[in-house]
């Protein structure tokens, strides 16, 4: 009986082998041959999954958002229904570099954000990534506690999301080489969620 083949399966083992390239040397040198000896395949069968370069890069980059969505589902399974607070900072945790799993997540974005400056279409995929949307639900989520009386009136629901998301991911690249450290990052993020969600006394 032939052997049945996951192909979604090997595409997300070809798009971690991209990150692991990636997480280390940049995107600028990957090529499909390195990418095939990274994940321990021939170049050929990279090719039958992958046309070009380009297309790989892009399933990468939509794959790792798809696993970073995941991690955030994980954190908030709490057994009850998350608050607001819980929400956006489970969210937004996942953009520092804590360990050495979001570690090597935060350089995989680099990189691609840096190759993104010079590549029209990936610089379409960043601007395309839900990030718009997030920042909408998280305004919505600010609003729905102001309804509720656990934040205060006067807050600007957008510019306190604007100023969360500038933490999270002004302050990663801080970490990765050395002047702050994730901590340091976690605790300036509290610090601004006490402010949009007061703890109670």
């Amino acid at each position: 009986m032939p052997k049945l083949v996951d192909h979604e399966q090997r595409r997300r083992e070809i798009a971690a082998a991209v990150w692991r390239l990636a997480g280390v040397s940049g995107l600028e040198s990957v090529s499909l041959r390195q990418v095939a000896a990274e994940a321990g395949v021939s170049m050929r069968l990279v090719q039958y999954y992958f046309e070009t370069k380009h297309g790989m890069l892009l399933y990468a980059l939509k794959h790792l958002n798809e696993v970073l969505e995941q991690q955030v589902r994980a954190r908030l399974d709490l057994g009850r229904e998350p608050t607001p607070r819980e929400i956006i900072r489970a969210t937004l945790v996942e953009l520092v570099p804590v360990d050495e799993r979001s570690r090597m997540v935060s350089l995989v974005f680099i990189a691609f954000f840096v190759r993104a400056l010079n590549d029209p279409a990936l610089s379409e995929a960043f601007r395309g990534d839900g990030t718009d949307e997030l920042a909408a639900f998280f305004a919505a989520l600010i609003r729905d506690s102001q309804a509720a009386g656990t934040s205060p009136t006067w807050l600007h629901p957008e510019r306190e999301v604007a100023t969360l998301m500038a933490v999270a991911n002004g302050m990663g690249p801080d970490v990765l080489v050395g002047t702050v450290t994730a901590e340091e990052v976690l605790a300036t993020l509290d610090y601004n969620l006490d402010r949009v969600f007061p703890p109670v006394d």
